[in-house]
């Protein structure tokens, strides 16, 4: 989850001022700013690089309690995550040697995720709910992977409630 100060750290992290959804910076008559993916991420879990075995990805799910794990390519780069069933479902249950596999043969289809400065609001909850996990990737331009953005997080953002507002997740609005 992520916690913020009063002083404007998140996470320990100093993201300059505290702003909230739908409140002007101070008490002029400027627009309100609006929240951002960074404003509600957390921390990316631990990954692993896709040339690692399967079962080094196995046990960072396992140590971490997580429903996935980033792989990224030996550069950095982030290439998609891999859950427990995808393990089970494409390399053990294919008679597969998970000490000898890499983990980025397991990885298929388009990696979805999101940048940290797209406004939050409903396009990104509905790509969050789209997942098969409860986890979007968020994603720099140079495609580094800096972040999470779970339900949990998304919860509990909206729970604050003060700096939400109602229109934020109506049809249409970004």
């Amino acid at each position: 989850m992520v916690r913020r100060d009063g002083g404007g750290r998140v996470n320990g992290i100093d993201r300059g001022v505290s702003l909230s959804w739908g409140h002007p910076r101070d008490d002029t008559n400027e627009e309100p700013i609006a929240t951002r993916v960074r404003d509600v991420m957390r921390a990316a879990p631990p990954g692993v690089v896709s040339t690692e075995p399967v079962v080094a990805a196995a046990r960072r799910l396992r140590a971490h309690a997580v429903a996935a794990v980033p792989i990224c390519a030996a550069d950095g780069e982030f290439l998609g995550m891999l859950t427990s069933a995808d393990i089970i479902d494409r390399c053990v249950a294919d008679g597969q040697d998970p000490r000898s596999m890499s983990t980025g043969e397991l990885l298929v289809g388009p990696v979805v995720g999101v940048s940290p400065d797209e406004v939050f609001g409903s396009r990104v909850l509905g790509l969050v709910l789209a997942q098969p996990f409860p986890m979007l990737p968020v994603v720099t331009d140079d495609g580094r992977l800096i972040g999470m953005l779970t339900v949990d997080d998304v919860a509990g953002y909206l729970l604050e409630g003060d700096h939400v507002d109602d229109a934020m997740f109506e049809p249409g609005a970004d």
